[in-house]
């Protein structure tokens, strides 16, 4: 794992170990985390890799049985993200944990995938400073 820092300004990355499924691909632009992407909101990562993004699952804590609801529509996800990654206890280290995942890539984007990331997500992007619901 790479514990350098994101090329976003906001949280500082602390060394976490966290489950890496792949290496960032060569083409890849940015890293984009899709908040509780299940049923619908899963159809965003293929999309996104389409468009030269990493894909990054954060999964919350009010995702519940959610999170196995992934349609056979998203072809090559849950295994073509980048990572999964899960809440923690608070922003700060979510934020931290999240950051961590990207490798030292740029995370572009905090987008929510499900109704259930909707807090989390908004809050998230709002710490990083990236764009988002209510920004």
């Amino acid at each position: 794992l790479v514990t350098s820092p994101p090329r976003f300004s906001g949280a500082t990355c602390q060394p976490f170990i966290i489950m890496c499924k792949s290496q960032i691909p060569q083409n890849t632009q940015a890293c984009v985390a899709l908040v509780d992407p299940y049923s619908t909101g899963a159809m965003l990562a293929p999309d996104l890799v389409k468009r030269g993004f990493a894909v990054i699952a954060l999964w919350t804590k009010e995702c519940g049985e959610n999170r196995g609801h992934l349609p056979k529509a998203a072809v090559g996800f849950p295994e073509g993200f980048l990572a999964e990654v899960e809440e923690q206890q608070t922003l700060e280290q979510t934020a931290e944990v999240l950051c961590e995942a990207t490798g030292g890539a740029e995370l572009a984007a905090v987008i929510i995938g499900g109704e259930t990331g909707v807090k989390v997500g908004d809050a998230l992007s709002e710490h990083l400073g990236l764009r988002g619901n209510s920004t």
